[in-house]
């Protein structure tokens, strides 16, 4: 692409950002140029990559000018927010919530790695739903590693894989999914019926996050009104 727009094209190497012992720490280097001890608000050692891609970046357009200080970089970077890439929600007295549009075979192995690293040993219950243009085998394979149960959703669009062929898919793994009338209905069910210690996610397409936020308040209402 860089050679077809005749444009510069700058590689980041492996060795050009480390990790720290921290989570979600790292230090930054690029030959002379080298920032220690940045901080990601974004979780997930992908996101690292994508900082360290965006600090070299910020190099090359300082060549032409721009002022940009360590200091508006490390702002920059805890300010950073991206809604449905691992977005944890907390409400008091219910269950974590996780969103993540991991809707392909990378993005879904990312979410689960993430999920590793910042809840070892724990086990989540997992409710899905993605659109039918997905590598679909794929982008589920990693999810028994983590799931204490699944439910798979139907979404609310024409493009929504069928739940039954998913569970096919998940089944090949031992798993038992649960397929469900609704994206909501499943949230729902599983918000009000777990304790606050336990966790869920809601993950695949972008229409089943953006479903989950768009009824969050009905989801969230029915323990309300039990107290």
């Amino acid at each position: 692409a860089a050679k077809e727009k005749k444009a510069p094209l700058s590689v980041l190497g492996k060795n050009d950002f480390s990790l720290n012992r921290k989570s979600f720490y790292f230090n930054f280097k690029n030959g002379d140029y080298e920032i220690r001890n940045l901080i990601s608000s974004l979780p997930g050692r992908h996101q690292i990559i994508n900082a360290a891609l965006a600090i070299r970046a910020i190099e090359l357009i300082k060549k032409d000018g721009y002022k940009i200080t360590v200091s508006d970089i490390r702002r920059g970077l805890k300010r950073t927010e991206w809604p449905g890439r691992f977005q944890l929600l907390k409400e008091k007295g219910y269950p974590s919530v996780i969103l993540d549009v991991g809707h392909n075979p990378g993005g879904m192995k990312a979410m689960v790695h993430c999920f590793r690293e910042l809840f070892p040993k724990r086990k989540a219950d997992i409710v899905i739903g993605l659109v039918n243009t997905k590598d679909l085998k794929g982008s589920v394979a990693a999810l028994p590693a983590i799931a204490r149960s699944i439910e798979i959703a139907r979404l609310e669009t024409e493009r929504s894989a069928d739940p039954r062929v998913i569970a096919r898919y998940l089944k090949k793994s031992g798993i038992r999914p649960v397929i469900s009338a609704s994206l909501t209905a499943s949230a729902r069910k599983l918000v009000n019926s777990r304790s606050g210690d336990d966790i869920i996610i809601i993950c695949g397409s972008h229409y089943g996050v953006g479903e989950f936020l768009a009824n969050r308040k009905m989801i969230y209402e029915r323990k309300k009104e039990r107290k």
